[in-house]
């Protein structure tokens, strides 16, 4: 099993709790975190991955997570992302992020020989094992419910990473567009009517969709292609 970690928030979380403990506390938290990691999923290999300057979300919309630019980070947060890189070994994305790296590989891989390891929901969107530290779950993503999960998002939107969604639809609302809808064209059509504006329909698609292969930014599906997707997977 090759486990793969999001080093983005090993490091940022570690960093973060040690603001007042030094450099030697972050250090001890990262190494702690990343044996217990490995150890409980009982990874025979790893890759950790870390994002990069050059995230071309931004060209897509100048506000991405512009909400966090006030924020003041971790003391050490840049001394965490190095250590990563350095005695961790963690490949930094170049033009997408982290998410989208772990989503590439998992996708890419034999099936169920590898796991992603994050607390982020997001990375949910991808198929196959996953394992959440902070609450020491393991989960099985089925490929329909990721789907479903990012049509869900394109309606909630994503305050943390400053996209907005549909007003006045939340995760329980989200749910019931979505959650027995067993077609990605059916989402589709489903949500665009809801936008009823493609253009923002469109680049919130892009900011939020994870890829599964190189490139692989997110555009309208077609009718056809998905139809026939789903009877070959059927």
């Amino acid at each position: 099993m090759r486990a793969l970690v999001d080093a983005d928030i090993v490091a940022f979380s570690c960093a973060a709790y040690n603001n007042e403990y030094g450099w030697d506390a972050v250090v001890r938290d990262i190494d702690d975190l990343m044996n217990r990691i490995l150890n409980t999923t009982r990874a025979d290999s790893y890759q950790c991955f870390i994002t990069g300057d050059n995230n071309k979300r931004y060209e897509i919309d100048p506000e991405y997570k512009a909400n966090r630019k006030d924020k003041i980070p971790p003391v050490f947060r840049a001394e965490a992302n190095a250590y990563m890189v350095t005695k961790w070994g963690a490949r930094v994305s170049d033009g997408n992020e982290a998410d989208d790296e772990m989503g590439i590989n998992q996708s890419q891989a034999e099936p169920l020989t590898t796991i992603i390891c994050s607390i982020d929901k997001d990375l949910k969107q991808i198929a196959g094992r996953h394992y959440n530290w902070r609450r020491d779950e393991f989960d099985m993503v089925d490929p329909l419910d990721g789907l479903r999960l990012f049509y869900r998002q394109l309606l909630t939107g994503d305050t943390s990473d400053n996209v907005h969604g549909i007003r006045g639809i939340g995760p329980v609302k989200a749910g019931k567009y979505i959650n027995d809808v067993e077609d990605e064209w059916d989402m589709f059509e489903i949500v665009q009517a809801l936008y009823n504006d493609d253009e923002r329909l469109l680049r919130n698609g892009k900011l939020l969709w994870i890829m599964k292969k190189d490139n692989d930014w997110w555009e309208f599906p077609k009718e056809t292609e998905v139809r026939l997707d789903q009877a070959i997977q059927e």
